[in-house]
């Protein structure tokens, strides 16, 4: 079964068929056709069906609602708040806020995490922070609990968060109010880190306290060709603080695997300190690299081109497996992965031919 493939592969065992597949499939066709549930009636049935019907090994949630978006829109309101959501699909997509509150770096360099209630912006949490560590924690097992329920013993599902420091202040702020406290008042903002921290080393201390196997640590520091920030800055400011966030879910014996958008290289042996269990990375990285520094010592997720799904015909789709299969079959460890997500604007009879041509190899 899928499920004890992705345990192996975590494992750095060897895995049936060489290789093992994560994705994050936000097509809504896909969905509908993998599975032959209506995504829109039955959310997660929808997707569990598709990603057992598909034999994706690792996934990393199964949304219960899916919101339809109307063909002449390229964005959707969410809330009262002045959020919207890029369209890339279901279950995944890139959420902003059209409004900030924050009109002052002063404002920025004052405000409290702790501050405002779930639900309402700038929180891009599922839990209460008000709340206590056992409270979040029977919260977070309820909801892996429910998912677990339709994934059954087909794939492996893990906790997380996509906030484990970085991330928050570009959300939260704004990227000019952000670069602003950030660069321009050092000191003040070293008092904000901390309060961010405080938050996240909270969520991560409740996940510690669940049966997860596997603990997401997404933070996006990285751009096509570079860090966002200079790799000092963040030497400096946010890595120690990793170390401080992620120790309770380390010390529960969950492996760690860290996943951020873009270029990260300049900064792995600061990430290797963190001890992180895996990585998950784009095609801006180079993958014989990544095989060749880690391969059967960390989980390697990564690195097929959602380009190539999105404009080439099926021979280019092919080699680009060829790509990362040559690198990473029977690599302990190892997972096949479209890179970020799998979006709605990738032709479905790509698509179709990307899953089946890894059918065929693992049969094969």
């Amino acid at each position: 079964m899928s499920l004890s493939r992705a345990r192996k592969a975590f494992n750095l065992e060897p895995v049936e068929g060489g290789f093992a597949l994560f994705e994050l499939i936000a097509h809504p066709g896909m969905l509908e056709a993998a599975s032959g549930i209506s995504l829109y009636e039955f959310p997660r049935q929808s997707h569990a069906e598709a990603y057992k019907n598909l034999g994706v090994d690792f996934v990393l949630v199964l949304p219960d609602s899916a919101s339809e978006f109307p063909d002449e829109q390229d964005t959707v309101e969410l809330d009262d708040h002045g959020s919207r959501s890029a369209r890339w699909g279901v279950g995944s997509g890139s959420v902003w806020a059209s409004t900030l509150p924050f009109k002052s770096v002063e404002e920025v360099l004052e405000y409290d995490p702790f501050s405002c209630a779930a639900g309402t912006y700038p929180y891009c949490q599922d839990e209460d922070p008000h709340k206590s560590v056992d409270e979040i924690a029977a919260a977070q097992q309820r909801g892996i609990d429910a998912q677990r329920q339709y994934a059954a013993d087909h794939f492996l599902l893990p906790g997380g968060t996509i906030f484990v420091l970085f991330h928050y202040f570009i959300t939260t702020f704004g990227y000019n109010l952000f670069c602003d406290a950030a660069l321009c008042h050092p000191v003040e903002f070293e008092k904000l880190l901390d309060r961010f921290a405080e938050l996240s080393y909270k969520f991560s201390e409740a996940w510690a306290k669940t049966d997860i196997e596997v603990f997401i640590a997404h933070d996006d520091i990285a751009m096509n060709a570079s860090t966002i920030f200079p790799p000092d800055w963040l030497r400096k400011h946010i890595f120690p603080r990793y170390k401080e966030i992620l120790a309770p879910v380390q010390r529960a014996g969950q492996k760690i695997i860290y996943f951020s958008d873009g270029d990260y290289t300049a900064v792995l042996d600061d990430l290797d300190e963190v001890k992180f269990d895996g990585y998950v990375f784009e095609p801006q990285m180079d993958l014989a690299m990544m095989i060749e520094r880690y391969g059967g010592q960390k989980a390697i997720l990564g690195n097929v081109d959602v380009r190539v799904l999105t404009f080439g015909n099926n021979e280019d789709i092919r080699l680009e497996i060829d790509r990362c299969l040559n690198l990473g079959k029977d690599v302990p460890g190892y997972f096949l992965n479209v890179s970020g997500s799998i979006p709605q604007n990738v032709p479905l009879e790509n698509l179709q031919f990307y899953f089946e041509d890894i059918k065929r190899r693992r049969s094969g």
